[in-house]
């Protein structure tokens, strides 16, 4: 029998133990696609054999990857945000989950939150889970006409079968094209036709010399880098001034969606890395642009926020002040 995409789920829940599957609380979200695999590194066992033939060679280095493709939906989006930033949520008439770049690791074995990631393919009876998955990079994606998207790469140690889960979706309405607020400098931007904020942790597996072939730390090669791609109408050249003159600036995207649901990037310094305007055709004259977002002695790279009624994360954890930092309100201890 054929199987559909259609009739499988992904699922994901956070863990508390490097190496522990969790399945408990786990959350559905409608994805687009994904692409989550085990990669296993092969040697060969000769090298010198008096001949052109290939020699047998063996597994090794076993690691898990890959990325997944999900609607943007205010829970899916911060169980994302939380995967890749650190997370600290508060709840005073409404909850206020915030997100930013990390201090330290959030252990001794891995950067990131680790995620538990239950990806049924039509599989019957079974799902296969992928665990202590962290968050590599995330990408949201707004494009003109479109629901709000964003990508997921993930890293983790090991994957294994076991039975499915029911999946039960929530009932919330997605963010759209048509609900943003585009700020540069505190003003209004009103020709944006694509915009793109991406996080990359830059991370990589590492084994250790013990009995295992799995990968035992997911650590960091270098800075966490931020990066923002748009396309725009060209209206004057103030974008293209912005990356001649390598000004800094600030730039701010909000979102309300159907149910009032609240997401906002604010960015306070960023500086032009890439700018093109040219001639495509007799229409309208488009520009895209890259800039980087960077660190500042008086203020965050990147701070996320998503407010809204309810708590986001429903598998529970242990807080770890030291992590996480502290808030002058009391936690979410629901996550």
């Amino acid at each position: 029998m054929a199987r559909y995409g259609m009739l499988g789920h992904v699922k994901f829940t956070f863990q508390e133990t490097f190496g522990l599957v969790a399945t408990t609380s786990s959350q559905v979200f409608p994805i687009l696609e994904e692409s989550l695999s085990k990669k296993i590194d092969r040697s060969s066992l000769r090298n010198m054999i008096g001949g052109f033939s290939k020699t047998k060679t063996i597994g090794t280095k076993r690691v898990v990857d890959g990325s997944i493709s999900i609607l943007g939906y205010p829970t899916a989006l911060a169980y994302g945000l939380k995967s890749v930033l650190k997370n600290t949520s508060v709840f005073s008439s409404e909850f206020r989950h915030e997100f930013q770049i990390a201090d330290k690791d959030y252990s001794a074995y891995v950067a990131t939150d680790m995620l538990t990631v239950e990806v049924n393919r039509d599989e019957g009876s079974n799902s296969q889970y992928y665990q202590d998955m962290n968050g590599s990079s995330f990408v949201i994606n707004i494009v003109t006409g479109e629901l709000v998207s964003f990508d997921l790469e993930l890293l983790g140690t090991g994957q294994q079968e076991d039975t499915k889960t029911t999946a039960v979706y929530l009932d919330e309405k997605p963010f759209k094209w048509d609900q943003c607020s585009i700020q540069l400098d505190g003003a209004a931007e009103l020709d944006f036709e694509s915009l793109s904020i991406s996080v990359n942790n830059n991370l990589e597996a590492r084994n250790t010399l013990v009995n295992t072939y799995s990968a035992q730390k997911i650590k960091r090669t270098e800075e966490v880098s931020i990066a923002i791609n748009a396309s725009l109408i060209v209206q004057s050249n103030s974008y293209w001034q912005a990356f001649t003159n390598q000004n800094e600036h600030s730039f701010g995207l909000d979102m309300v969606n159907a149910d009032g649901n609240k997401i906002g990037f604010s960015i306070p310094n960023m500086q032009l890395t890439n700018y093109d305007s040219n001639i495509s055709g007799p229409g309208v004259i488009q520009a895209t642009f890259t800039a980087e977002a960077f660190y500042s002695p008086t203020s965050l790279a990147m701070l996320v926020t998503i407010v809204n009624s309810e708590p986001l994360f429903n598998s529970p954890f242990i807080l770890d002040d030291d992590y996480y930092g502290l808030l002058d309100q009391d936690y979410n201890f629901l996550e």
